[in-house]
């Protein structure tokens, strides 16, 4: 009994008794609402994570879909240049002039597309390959050109064979190493692809 009543007047032992309480009131309040601070900030955290994801693929998206919109625009404009020079080479007049008329509409409006996709590009790629992409369409300009000062100049077909062939074989090239650097720059070709992979295993 009086080990009981030293006990109950001992002042460690009320405040450790108190303490202890305390702490069992406590951990029920508070680990609750740390976890549900805790389920909150885990919450928030694979939101930002899904939203970056979501951005990720998006931009992946639009760089594949670049590859595409600007060799489909691209080779639009030469097929209709192409056949230009093809009629003005080896058919008859009335050809001719339905290929210069189907041609000289559309061949400002192949143009400005082309343009316009390689201002959206600037976001999706370096600064090396957008360079590639205006030089390109800088030689699809001179093209247009040439293609004009030729009929003005009144050349037989023999002149306009040469100048389709020496075009087909120019705009070809042009074209393979203007599509295989964006390839490689967008890392959508079977090069660029084991380029990366080795990186990866070194």
């Amino acid at each position: 009994m009086d080990s009981l009543r030293a006990l109950v007047t001992d002042h460690t032992f009320l405040a450790n008794v108190v303490l202890l309480m305390l702490t069992g009131a406590l951990t029920g309040f508070l680990v609750p609402v740390i976890k549900a601070r805790w389920d909150d900030a885990s919450a928030e955290r694979k939101q930002v994570l899904q939203a970056e994801l979501s951005r990720q693929a998006e931009f992946l998206q639009a760089q594949a879909e670049l590859l595409g919109t600007f060799s489909d625009a691209t080779w639009a404009f030469l097929f209709d240049a192409f056949k230009v020079s093809y009629a003005e080479a080896w058919e008859d007049e009335e050809t001719q002039i339905e290929a210069w008329d189907v041609y000289t509409p559309l061949s400002w409006t192949h143009l400005g597309r082309i343009r316009a996709i390689i201002s959206k590009s600037k976001r999706l790629i370096g600064d090396d390959c957008h360079r590639t992409l205006l030089a390109t369409y800088d030689w699809l300009v001179q093209y247009d050109d040439s293609l004009a000062e030729f009929q003005v100049g009144k050349h037989p077909p023999g002149d306009w064979q040469r100048f389709h062939q020496d075009f087909f074989r120019q705009a070809a090239m042009k074209m393979d190493d203007t599509i295989s650097h964006l390839a490689n720059e967008l890392r959508l070709s079977a090069g660029s692809e084991s380029r990366s992979i080795g990186k990866g295993q070194r």
